[in-house]
């Protein structure tokens, strides 16, 4: 008898606790694609980035001329001039592009978190609005969860950030 009552309250405050569960569902990059402002900073920095990469590929070019030239000289002292300048360059060449690519992550970073805290505070703004207890990313719920939860407790918050982080 008494198990059977402490069953029959294991489900009834389960099912009063699965009522009160609002879990929000929001995949944060899908939710930048939408949103202008991100668009635009990434066409900024996807320009800067084909530039620096074409930079890189041009100095990559000069050292394939360079041992085009060294492959095709005769004389062991041009070829061993070539060698010399082939060293040096490749030196340059290697900590230019460290540099190079170490400087489009940082400027991505510079250019992307401003917009991540933006977007973070907007989720945070609407779970707190609506009475969300989680927001989730759905790309990252287990199978079974939504089914334990009841997927009618599972709200896609998507347009209301997409719409609060165009109005900041």
């Amino acid at each position: 008898m008494k198990k059977t009552i402490l069953v029959i309250l294991l489900l009834v405050s389960y099912s009063s606790l699965r009522a009160q569960i609002k879990i929000g569902l929001i995949d944060p990059n899908a939710a930048k694609e939408q949103i202008e402002e991100f668009q635009m900073l990434k066409q900024r920095y996807l320009k800067l980035r084909e530039s620096k990469l074409a930079e890189i590929d041009s100095m990559n070019k000069v050292l394939e001329d360079i041992k085009q030239e060294m492959n095709g000289a005769t004389d062991e002292r041009q070829r061993s001039g070539l060698l010399y300048k082939l060293d040096i360059l490749s030196s340059k060449v290697s900590r230019k592009t460290i540099e190079i690519i170490e400087g489009l992550n940082e400027r991505e970073r510079n250019l992307v978190q401003p917009f991540d805290i933006k977007l973070s505070a907007s989720i945070e703004e609407i779970a707190l609005e609506e009475g969300i207890n989680m927001v989730l990313n759905p790309n990252h719920i287990p199978d079974g969860f939504q089914k334990y939860i009841g997927s009618e407790n599972f709200i896609d918050i998507t347009e209301l950030v997409v719409e609060r982080v165009g109005e900041k």
